[in-house]
């Protein structure tokens, strides 16, 4: 198999050059979007999309894979006086073994 590609983790719109990395908010069909969008807003409509592609079901078929994203619980709390739920994510850099600390150069 092969790496998974920028679009499919990213969104199909999704470019790159030796500068910058290049998203499209269309791409991302959970997400409103707006010209004033919050930081956390796009970063968790990313983080969902690659999820979504990312799997540990994925890596079993796909041994390129090297990251993965893996739903692990849901739980209820209050913090501040307001009621949240809580959505906790797993995420799994697999490195060499020879590799002590994680570089984004080994994926």
């Amino acid at each position: 198999m092969s790496e998974p590609t920028l679009a499919s983790v990213y969104g199909a719109s999704a470019a790159q050059d030796a500068l910058t990395v290049t998203l499209t908010k269309a791409d991302y069909s959970n997400l409103t979007a707006s010209a004033d969008n919050t930081a956390e807003s796009i970063f968790v409509a990313t983080f969902l999309n690659a999820a979504a592609v990312l799997t540990p079901a994925a890596q079993t078929t796909d041994p390129d894979i090297q990251v993965t994203i893996d739903k692990t619980s849901q739980a209820d709390l209050t913090r501040n006086g307001s009621n949240y739920i809580r959505h906790s994510y797993t995420v799994n850099l697999d490195v060499p073994n020879l590799a002590s600390t994680v570089n984004p150069d080994s994926f």
